[in-house]
This record gives C-alpha cells, structure tokens and sequence, in this order.
C-alpha cells in the first residue's frame, strides 16, 4: 500500500465511517445517567429510537437498580431487533460500575469535577464504554476537545491515521488534522466501529468497510487468505490421501476376494477328487464282496451237485465204506509188517522211528 498522509487517510475513511454508523445528531441537555442509556441505545446516530426504547425499559422495570441486575440476555431480547447482541451486556456493565463506586445509582460526585478530571474518574471505572465516557464528556461537561478514548484511538492507529506511541501524543495528531466542529460525528463514527467491528481482539476485518484503505485490514486479509489456501491445500492433501487408502483398501478387498474365491474352487476340486476316490474304493469292494459271493456259492452248489450225482450213480446198499486205517500198537511198540522197497535200488527203505 503507497503512503498516504494522515489528513488524506482520515478524509477518505471518515465518511465511510459515518455512512456506516450514521451521522451523529447534535446533543439535549439531559440528566448524565440518561445520557449514557441514550448513547448505548443509540440507532444509527438517532436519539429518537433510543428515547422510544429507554421509556419502554422504563414501563418494564421499577428503577435503574432493577435494570442493572437484569440479566443481558433477556434484555438484549426486550431490546428488539434494531439493537445487536451485547447491548443489554453493555448497559448492565456500566450500571454496575457505577453502582459499585459509589453503592448508589448517582453520578453526582461526578458531576462536581472538572472535565479532565471527570474523565479520569471514568477511565478508572471498570468495565465502562469507552463510547458512553466521550459521550458523557462533550455532552454533561461542555468538554470542547476531541475525547482521548480507547476505542477511538484504536481504530485511527490500526488505519495508520496516527503512529503508535503514547496516547497523549497521538491525540495531539489527531486533533490536528481533525475539525473541531465535527468533533461529535467523528467520536460516534469511529467509537461506533471499535465497538462492533474493530474490537480488542478477533477483529471483523473481512466484514469491514474500510479494510481496502487500512493497512491492518490489508494485512490481515493477506494472512486469512494465505491460511486459507494453506487449509484448502491441506483439505486437498488429505482428500488426495483418503482417496489413495480407499484405492489401496479397494485392491486389497478384491485380493483377498480373489484368494478366497481360489481358494474355495481348490477346495471344491479336492473335495471331488476325494469324493471320487471314495467311491470308486467303495464300489470295487462291493464288486468283489459280490464275486467272492458268488464264487462260494458256486463253489458250494457244485460239490452239492457232485454228490447227489455219486448218490443217484450208487445205491446205498453198494456204497462201500472204506476201510479203517488199523492203529499201530504204539504201547507195544509194534512195527508195520509191509515193508517197502526203494524203486530205483531195491533195498528197503530206511525205518521211521516212531514216537514214544
């Protein structure tokens, strides 16, 4: 971003500002606690809204007291539509603060010091808007500078309107290069913008209307979008991997469907293969337990066929019986009578001798 003198950077956000938040209207003379519900109920720089609205807070509840230990979120919902969330929070943050200074709801010590010194006294206030003290300042006080406050400070340094450095010295910048009659507007504007967009912390730069002409803006959407093309490339690196296990699991799957379905035919075939085997064993050994049958019966019904033949050949009256082998006397020692010869020599054979 080129270089650009404070007064032409002011120039140019300045009404973009105010084109945001609204033109603040000129001040009434109103009581100082009223005035700081007014400036926290303020709708885009109109008092009349915020009128409207503090007499129904009135109608709803019996005092300040009542209102302050109300709870934000219900009052944020009475509030309506026309105020963001946080605005309860805000009114019942600065109650309390002033209740606890004094444990009372009254500003009338306040009311007593000067403008510098008053202004002190609500800086010390914890918890307080920064944007109901500069309020409060120009318009219960007379204060005719520019009010020194947070918020207001940190929009014109992050924009580089003012260089970063003690509040003094940069409020003596800024009032330089700004009008003092607009010094009204100019404190709504910028207050208005701290509050809602250009906060302490997680600043809304992306949603900003003057982050082209600030360099805090720049370089933040420089760093938002290189974290975002560093998320989207590891979005994508992560997709890419997530995409390579799902191929690699995909293979994996349909090898070992592959392996099981192998498996299963190998299975298959032996189990055939088995199964044959089996039954061509069991089928020869039945065959031969059938021959082995038939054999025997043949066998046995022939040798009953020869022998009813030799009974019907011979009757039972010239069946001879054989004669009976005559024991030898083996008590006497007895000899068989016959006695053989050899064929070939002629000479007896020799003698067996018998067991005793």
């Amino acid at each position: 971003m080129a270089k650009v003198s404070a007064t032409k950077r002011f120039e140019t956000i300045f009404p973009i500002l105010e084109d945001q938040w609204g033109e603040r209207v000129p001040y009434k003379e109103r009581p100082p606690l009223q005035q700081i519900l007014i400036t926290l109920l303020l709708v885009d720089g109109q008092e009349g809204p915020a009128e409207k609205t503090l007499d129904r807070l009135r109608e709803h509840f019996v005092d300040l007291n009542e209102l302050r230990v109300s709870d934000p979120d219900q009052l944020d919902e009475l509030l309506g539509d026309r105020h963001p969330p946080g605005v309860g929070k805000q009114i019942v943050d600065a109650l309390t603060a002033i209740f606890n200074n004094t444990q009372a709801m009254t500003l009338k010590w306040l009311m007593e010091l000067e403008p510098e010194e008053a202004f002190e006294e609500l800086n010390q206030l914890e918890k307080f808007p920064s944007r109901a003290i500069g309020e409060l300042l120009m318009a219960c006080f007379g204060y005719d500078k520019l009010p020194a406050t947070e918020g207001l400070l940190r929009v014109a340094e992050r924009t580089d309107i003012v260089s970063s450095g003690a509040p003094e010295s940069q409020m003596l910048g800024l009032r330089r290069i700004t009008p003092k009659d607009d010094r009204e507007r100019i404190f709504h504007a910028f207050e208005m913008h701290a509050e809602r967009i250009c906060t302490r912390k997680d600043y809304d730069c992306p949603n900003c209307p003057i982050n082209e002409d600030c360099p805090t803006g720049q370089e933040t959407l420089e760093r938002l979008r290189l974290q975002e093309e560093q998320e989207k490339a590891a979005q994508k690196a992560e997709a890419a991997r997530l995409q390579r296990k799902l191929e690699r699991d995909k293979r994996t799957e349909k090898r070992r469907k592959e392996a099981a379905a192998k498996l299963k035919e190998t299975i298959e075939a032996r189990s055939k293969e088995l199964n044959i085997a089996v039954n061509e064993k069991n089928t020869k050994s039945s065959k031969g337990k059938k021959t082995g049958k038939k054999k025997s019966k043949a066998k046995s019904s022939t040798k009953s066929s020869k022998n009813t033949a030799k009974m019907v050949q011979a009757p039972s009256h010239e069946v001879k019986s054989k004669p009976e082998k005559k024991k030898s006397n083996r008590k006497t020692g007895g000899r068989s009578k016959s006695k053989k010869r050899s064929k070939k020599t002629g000479k007896r054979s020799p003698k067996k001798k018998g067991k005793r």
